[in-house]
């Protein structure tokens, strides 16, 4: 019967001799995505939610990050694949050296990913220090692990060059433009943070809110705007 294999064009599509495809399977290789039918055959259908990860195996997606002008997708796989930021417009491409993702996260123009082993690791541009490197590195395509952090349980991005993630104990580290590249800070009983351009806030495990960087539109909530960015 039709069985699920990856084929060359990225998508999961159907392969075997009692119909074109597997009932259920999708392709958007073409203009117009096509779903299998009952019956075997393809018809037009709605956009496909599956990725080709490897020869034979297809993964669904668990989770999107989008950048500036591209977007990664984290695979139940564990892996990532990226498409836009042309020239290179080919889609599903994947991020080498890359396994075993349980969060993803993206800023304007960089990627992080927080691992299973409790490790970070982020590409694109550093310019701002945002892939927790020294700023001498402007960037990188290759994933590089962030100094520091051993214990991540995820990773959040934003608008601007920053991410944050919480480690082990409820503390959260951040790296990037809302604090100056390339320092990290920790901030304890921290359990989320949403980051704007140069600035940020943390949700504690206490139901506070704490917020820092810039503050010349109100950015921080302390009912003031100007002045020095809020520490």
């Amino acid at each position: 019967d039709a069985g699920t294999t990856c084929g060359t064009n990225g998508v999961c599509n159907g392969k075997g001799v009692c119909g074109a495809c597997k009932p259920g399977d999708h392709d958007c290789s073409g203009k117009t995505p096509r779903s299998c039918g009952d019956d075997g055959q393809w018809s037009d259908g709605t956009a496909c939610d599956i990725a080709c990860t490897g020869a034979g195996v297809c993964a669904t997606v668990v989770s999107i990050a989008q950048g500036a002008v591209d977007m990664c997708a984290h695979l139940s796989s564990g892996t990532v694949t990226c498409w836009g930021n042309a020239p290179t417009t080919t889609p599903n491409i994947p991020v080498d050296g890359l396994d075993g993702v349980v969060h993803l996260a993206a800023a304007s123009n960089a990627f992080c990913a927080a691992k299973g082993d409790g490790t970070v690791w982020c590409w694109g541009s550093n310019g701002a220090g945002e892939l927790g490197q020294d700023i001498a590195i402007t960037s990188s395509s290759t994933p590089l692990q962030v100094p520091g952090i051993a214990s991540a349980k995820n990773v959040f991005g934003g608008y601007g060059a920053a991410f944050c993630t919480s480690q082990a104990g409820n503390t959260m580290t951040c790296w990037g433009d809302t604090i100056g590249a390339p320092t990290a800070t920790t901030v304890p009983n921290a359990t989320h943070a949403a980051l704007g351009d140069q600035f940020g806030c943390i949700r504690t495990a206490l139901g506070e809110v704490w917020c820092w960087g810039r503050n010349s539109e109100g950015e921080c909530g302390t009912g003031t705007t100007g002045g020095p960015n809020v520490t």
